[in-house]
């Protein structure tokens, strides 16, 4: 039962054909070379998945942990997800070298997310002994797609509930 949940991810030969094929190099660490999202559209309180289609290019002396951003027009992150590679079972110390796995990340938007607004989606790596992300084709993440967020279908946009102790 446990050994499922703490192996590392499985290795793939090739690109599912529903992903989009990418090249990114995160300074010769690794390789983004797909991408897939689930969604195109979403509203405040649902969740985006994200997988990414990893290469690791090289073994880390520290730990890098995987962001994703969810940011809007504005540039401010609406939603994020940060993690270790693998939900910390293919910890880039530990990567195998040259062998693709596929790793999905769940980013749940907040329920009082502003709508509408599109959100473009971002995937990196950071690290923390550098305190810096990685730069990957002169830039500190990859976009992978753009996302609607779309206002709750009723008479206000954003409908929001919250009770202050009655």
């Amino acid at each position: 039962y446990l050994v499922p949940s703490f192996a590392y991810p499985r290795i793939m030969a090739t690109l599912p054909r529903d992903a989009t094929a990418a090249s990114a190099n995160f300074e010769g660490t690794a390789e983004i070379v797909g991408y897939r999202v689930s969604t195109d559209t979403v509203q405040p309180g649902e969740r985006v998945d994200l997988t990414v289609f990893w290469k690791p290019l090289a073994q880390t002396a520290s730990p890098l942990q995987v962001f994703v951003h969810l940011v809007d027009s504005q540039g401010i992150i609406a939603a994020q997800r940060d993690t270790y590679p693998g939900l910390g079972n293919a910890v880039t110390t530990t990567w195998r070298v040259g062998q693709m796995f596929a790793d999905t990340y769940r980013v749940f938007l907040p329920d009082t997310a502003y709508a509408p607004e599109s959100l473009t989606v971002r995937v990196g790596l950071w690290s923390a002994a550098e305190t810096r992300p990685l730069i990957a084709n002169e830039s500190d993440a990859l976009d992978v797609g753009t996302i609607q967020l779309q206002p709750r279908v009723g008479a206000a946009p954003n409908p929001t509930s919250i009770n202050f102790a009655n």
